[in-house]
Formats: C-alpha cells, structure tokens, sequence
C-alpha cells in the first residue's frame, strides 16, 4: 500500500487541494495524482475524482489469466459466497449460516422429490417459457 506524506496527520495532497478550492473533499470522492507520483502534491497534478471513476481509471484494461480467473470464479460459487448475495429471504435479514442452512433445506427438499404446488421448478420454468413465446407470437 502506498504511504503519502501527511502533516500533522492529514495527507499532503488532501490539504493542498483544500487550501487551493476551499471547501473538504466529499466522502464520495478521491484526490487522483494525475502524473501518478504520490510525492508530487502540486495543484496542478491532483484532480479531484470520484470514487467509482478514480476505481475504473486504476484498473482499466486489467487482464487477468485463466488461473486466477478460475480461481475467483471458485470462490464465488462456495456456499459462503452465494449467501452473502442473499441475505434476505421474505423481506427477514439473515445470517451467512442461516441461509446456507435454508438452501441446503430446499436442496435436500427437491433432491427427495418435493414440489411447490403442481409443478417442479423444470415445469414451471418451461411453462413461463413458453407464455413468454406466446405473448411474442412465436410456437415454442
């Protein structure tokens, strides 16, 4: 991680952009070194970014190779990865441990066979299928 110079506990080009415009950085965003030397706090080398730009400008055109690829893609799909995109069910928080314990529940559910109503999820995802096909005028 880089270190910035700092006087008395503020950094460096912080304050120089503050004294120069005269009002704090907002928290959403970020004093971007133009030149890219963090040493080099001159009025005209810093500009002022937000942080999803300053984000999108440090890792554009970032290339990554198939292993680490394969790599992020497996620690997505853990258990404990899957629950933290769902932490709601039925409009309740929930913990990671609750959720993994609900979807292993529904996983076990389906395995023996259980249904919902009528129709087994396959069913019911052909069905929406072919209403979607319907409504377009197409024979599915």
């Amino acid at each position: 991680m880089a270190t910035y110079p700092s006087r008395n506990g503020v950094r460096e080009h912080r304050l120089v952009w503050e004294e120069a415009n005269g009002r704090s950085v907002p928290d959403d965003h970020v004093i971007h070194h133009r030149n890219g030397d963090i040493t080099d706090n001159r009025l005209e080398n810093l500009k002022l970014m937000t942080t999803t730009a300053h984000q999108r400008h440090h890792h554009l055109g970032r290339r990554r190779n198939a292993v680490t690829r394969a790599r992020m893609s497996a620690a997505q799909n853990t258990p404990e990865a899957r629950a933290l995109k769902s932490r709601t069910h039925k409009g309740r928080k929930q913990s990671s441990q609750q959720v993994v314990r609900r979807q292993a529940a529904m996983a076990e559910f389906y395995a023996a066979g259980g249904r919902f109503g009528r129709m087994t999820p396959e069913q019911r995802s052909e069905q929406s299928r072919r209403a979607a096909l319907a409504r377009w005028g197409r024979k599915g």
